[in-house]
């Protein structure tokens, strides 16, 4: 994941009601739905708070030249967990919270390294609790791994590329466990499971990888597309995230989903029918990407009742988020299994999502993920997208970082 340049930012707006005709008459807008749930704490609050109360004036330096700002003044970060591990020497082995107990995070470091000394040595009772900017309280616990989280993102990656080159039959999710860590390949395919697991087991350090056979998990992209106000082109319908504002094009742009749509489609609003409010003028549609910019139509307005942030945040393992979708409304306490997540359709291979265990319904594709709020709660942090779901455990969401690297 790169780092985000203050060169752009995004601005997003949440639309639970779609102005849609040309002359601006709006339709009635629905409540927006969103608590704090009592377990949200991104990556970079967490690198915050570990610099701002040990002191540490170099990490606070970078990770504030990693940051941009929106017009209204809200922060973009850009200091990610691959930036807090090079910091640390390829010594950080990732966080994470406690299952048992959601007020501790796990921070995790290589066995027998400075930095896992260092940390035991800070982790003493004055500096236990840490404070985020935003308020937030949480005990740290200090625990040793085997492998640094650039190993495990190496041996991720490693793993797709091997999958890629063999052909393995079966149908393949893929994921880095910081919990655990190691990399997790699951399979639906005993034999080839068996198989996989003799032929690439020599190629990895000792438990760095673990195959696990599970039943049929079929991912598929959740398009029809309906919107949390519906909008939809030619062929498709959607959920739209909301408004984002691009330096680069020096216009708004609302952001949803790409699969379904092409450069050019006129969008309308509702599921059917409605009046046309815009185009797609750019879309990204890649294994780590997903995502359309849509030009509203002079005459059009979408705003809504509460402003929406596409954020380049990452939550914590652990971390609960809110989905939302037109079909399938406002899911909440979804928790986040992975920020590395990797899912198969029809053989081609999706990489670097955020994975959670709530599933949601074909047209939810493009709703905005919350995770957090900003600005006294007036304002949602977006993290991610919708993108493919398994219908039922799981959902896999594009990382608001790789939309605001596309159209920033």
């Amino acid at each position: 994941m790169k780092r985000v340049m203050s060169v752009f930012l995004c601005l997003c707006i949440f639309v639970l009601g779609l102005a849609a005709s040309a002359a601006g008459e709006r339709e009635s807008k629905l409540p927006e739905a969103y608590t704090d749930e009592g377990g949200y704490l991104s990556e970079e609050e967490v690198f915050s708070a570990i610099a701002a109360t040990y002191g540490d004036i170099k990490l606070l330096t970078r990770i504030k030249s990693a940051q941009s700002e929106t017009p209204s003044g809200l922060v973009l970060e850009g200091f990610h967990a691959e930036d807090y591990n090079v910091y640390m020497d390829n010594e950080y082995g990732g966080m994470y919270l406690n299952e048992n107990d959601r007020s501790e995070l796990v921070l995790c470091y290589v066995a027998g390294s400075k930095s896992l000394a260092m940390m035991e040595r800070m982790n003493n009772s004055k500096f236990r609790t840490l404070s985020t900017l935003t308020g937030k309280t949480f005990s740290i616990a200090i625990k040793s791994v085997a492998y640094s989280y650039d190993d495990l993102l190496e041996a991720n990656d490693r793993l797709i590329e091997m999958f890629s080159r063999h052909g393995y039959k079966g149908r393949h999710t893929q994921w880095v466990d910081v919990r655990n860590n190691r990399v997790v390949v699951e399979m639906d395919a005993k034999e080839t499971l068996e198989k996989v697991e003799k032929e690439l087991t020599p190629f990895f350090e000792k438990d760095m990888v673990s195959f696990v056979r599970t039943d049929r998990r079929e991912w598929k992209f959740t398009a029809t597309i309906n919107g949390t106000s519906a909008i939809h082109g030619p062929a498709s319908a959607s959920t739209p995230a909301g408004r984002m504002y691009s330096y680069t094009k020096g216009n708004y742009g609302v952001i949803t989903c790409a699969h379904g749509y092409s450069n050019g489609n006129a969008i309308y609003t509702g599921q059917t029918g409605g009046s046309q409010i815009g185009s797609i003028t750019d879309r990204v549609f890649s294994t780590t990407n997903d995502a359309s910019y849509i030009v509203l139509s002079s005459g059009n307005s979408y705003t809504g009742t509460r402003s929406d942030e596409i954020s380049s945040t990452l939550p914590a393992i652990g971390a609960y988020i809110t989905l939302r979708g037109f079909v399938s409304g406002t899911i909440s306490f979804a928790e986040v299994l992975s920020t590395n997540g990797m899912f198969e359709i029809d053989g081609v291979t999706y990489t670097d999502n955020i994975w959670v265990d709530k599933g949601v319904q074909p047209g939810d594709s493009g709703g905005g993920a919350i995770g957090g709020t900003a600005d006294g709660g007036r304002t949602n942090l977006i993290v991610g997208i919708n993108r493919s779901s398994d219908g039922s455990t799981g959902t896999m969401l594009v990382k608001g970082s790789r939309i605001i690297n596309a159209f920033g």
